[in-house]
């Protein structure tokens, strides 16, 4: 602070209002307030103003500037946050801790750990404020993007067999080191046991990484049947005679049903059987001859006679 003295004055500084102790005149570097008692003094005559005057020096608190860091990335594995500086007047600047906080949907913190997974965060930090400072803060959203994960899935062909098909992993892995298994993330759809299979429809979905589905086809051929039919010799008997066998298939299931014998024979000399055999849904069609031979029969021939007397006749 200062004074201006009068001409032919010179201003002497005191501590109080009354009494002895001089001072200097008030100053200060830090906040604060700052005072001394002003004296002016005739250099002439060494006359004293009647008072002293209250001189006052106040230094008020420097605004401070908070500012937050972030970027926005992609899902690695790695945990990625931001960073924050204050900076005012007088040499002040020194680094802030972050806290974190997800925005929704993302839940996560408060923390000052900074987050790992994808999702949409806010990073703030404030200063509190020191001695010559008054506080500040910011805040900054930043996100963590999904990923984009390696997803091969394939479909197959198989021969009936009874048992379920669908389709499978061929690669699910993501960008952690060598890339982490991500098999359990994927939904392979619909299996199929049956002639003609179909179109399995295959998802993929993780919080850390892009979303991806696609279809493969599962194709289910028909089987062949074990199919078993024999022909035969008879001795004429008058009765109809024909082809016979079985058919059978997976898991030894009876498909006999699905047999055609064909013609039988009665009468000498027999003749040939077509047969066929219808598969249905899971087996395939069957055709062939077996021949039917039917032999002629033994007869028996017999003579009857009697004895008698003449009777001219």
């Amino acid at each position: 602070g200062s004074a201006t003295p009068g001409a032919g004055e010179t201003i002497e500084w005191y501590a109080n209002a009354t009494g002895p102790v001089t001072a200097t005149a008030p100053t200060g570097t830090n906040y604060g307030t700052y005072t001394a008692y002003a004296e002016a003094r005739n250099t002439t005559t060494g006359c004293t103003s009647a008072t002293r005057t209250l001189v006052t020096v106040k230094i008020i608190k420097a605004s401070s500037s908070t500012v937050v860091t972030v970027a926005d990335v992609t899902f690695d594995g790695n945990a990625h946050g931001g960073s924050a500086a204050v900076t005012g007047v007088g040499g002040l600047s020194q680094e802030l801790t972050v806290t974190y906080t997800g925005v929704a949907p993302t839940v996560y913190g408060p923390s000052t750990t900074a987050p790992a997974n994808a999702g949409t965060y806010n990073a703030s930090a404030s200063f509190a404020g020191d001695n010559n400072h008054n506080g500040s803060n910011d805040n900054k959203n930043f996100i963590i993007a999904p990923a984009a994960a390696t997803i091969s899935i394939a479909g197959g062909t198989w021969t009936y067999d009874a048992d379920p098909h669908g389709a499978s992993i061929t690669t699910a892995k993501g960008v952690i080191g060598d890339g982490e298994d991500l098999s359990g993330s994927v939904d392979l759809g619909d299996t199929f046991s049956d002639f003609p299979g179909g179109t399995a429809h295959w998802t993929f979905s993780n919080p850390n990484y892009v979303a991806q589905s696609g279809d493969v086809t599962i194709s289910i051929n028909k089987a062949d049947a074990l199919v078993n039919v024999v022909g035969g010799t008879w001795t004429y008997d008058a009765l109809a005679h024909g082809a016979s066998g079985t058919a059978t298939g997976v898991a030894s299931v009876d498909l006999s049903a699905g047999l055609n014998f064909g013609t039988a024979y009665t009468n000498y000399s027999g003749g040939t059987a077509h047969w066929t055999f219808t598969g249905g849904t899971n087996y395939l069609d069957e055709s062939g001859d077996v021949t039917i031979t039917i032999n002629k029969a033994s007869s028996s021939t017999v003579v009857t006679v009697a004895d008698v007397t003449f009777d001219g006749n």
